[in-house]
């Protein structure tokens, strides 16, 4: 089975790696679409299947360099997994891991857990505070 996280954040997409980057103080909406999918090769021919995710809830396990703590999502019929990141898990700059947990109870009443491979981001200082920058007046800067 093959697994491929797709995250659309403010409208933008891409798949998820290393490269994501979020600043200090940001709040954000996430969607992650989970593709399942089983890939059959039977004498140099390829099938693939998709299998949707059925999960009845989710949480997003967050690794910040203070500890671990997790937000609450939400998983939507059309395999997407739904989740705020607020500002109070955007505080300190450094080096974070995100995993998600999926959650159901099989029809005999068994429970039943997944983890995602976890992937790292990184949170950076800003350029500049628009606060300090609102109030000042508008100057370009000739580099030389």
């Amino acid at each position: 089975m093959v697994g491929q996280f797709i995250l659309t954040c403010s409208g933008y997409t891409g798949t998820i790696s290393p490269a994501i980057q979020i600043y200090k103080g940001d709040s954000m909406k996430f969607e992650i679409s989970i593709i399942n999918k089983i890939i059959t090769s039977i004498k140099g021919f390829e099938k693939v299947n998709y299998i949707p995710v059925s999960a009845a809830s989710a949480k997003i396990l967050i690794e910040s360099p203070a500890g671990t703590d997790y937000v609450e999502a939400v998983v939507t019929d059309d395999d997407k997994i739904q989740f705020k990141l607020s500002s109070d898990y955007t505080q300190e700059v450094g080096t974070y891991k995100m995993q998600i947990v999926l959650y159901d109870t099989d029809s005999d009443g068994t429970k039943c857990i997944m983890h995602m491979p976890e992937f790292t981001y990184e949170i950076r200082e800003a350029i500049g505070d628009v606060g300090v920058l609102s109030s000042l007046k508008r100057k370009t800067i000739n580099k030389e």
